[in-house]
Formats: C-alpha cells, structure tokens, sequence
C-alpha cells in the first residue's frame, strides 16, 4: 500500500476533517502590525498538526517578484529594436 492508502484506511482523513474544521470554527485574530504568522503557528502546532506542517511547507517558500519567465529563462532579456522604438514613441514622462 502507499502512505496515501494507509492514510485513507485508517481513517486519518476524519482527523484532519476535525482539525480543519476546529481551526475553522476559530475566533479571527484582530489585524496587527507585529502579528508574527510564524510564531502563532509555533505556538498552535499542537492544536493543529497537520495544518501546522501545510502552513510550515507553504510559508518556507520564498516571495519573489520576478517574473516566472524571466526565472526560468536562460536566454536573459532581449529588447529588440522594434520594441525599443515603440516605447520610445509612446512613453511620455
């Protein structure tokens, strides 16, 4: 069987169902400048186990503002001549 298997058939999906909905159910934290996501899930990991190692694989992702394409090209940016004159034709400060 894989991981998968054993976790539908021993019922775990009934424990996260719970968590999920427990965590649901939860009262909504004000906003706050200092909230520190990482530590609230620290704190909470017990209460929410699963959820915790979801926030913790999702939130160790690192926030870029590249461009997909410009992050996985190997050919760099080109400009050609023809978009360099468009732009020059219709960019006004």
């Amino acid at each position: 069987m894989t991981g998968f298997d054993d976790y539908v058939n021993n019922g775990d999906c009934a424990v996260v169902a719970d968590e999920l909905d427990s965590f649901l159910d939860e009262k909504v934290i004000p906003r706050m400048e200092d909230f520190n996501i990482l530590s609230w899930w620290k704190t909470n990991a017990n209460r929410y186990s699963t959820l915790a190692r979801i926030a913790r694989d999702i939130l160790a992702i690192p926030i870029t503002t590249v461009a997909s394409e410009s992050a996985f090209s190997t050919g760099g940016r080109v400009v050609s001549p023809h978009l360099t004159n468009f732009i020059q034709a219709h960019w006004r400060p």
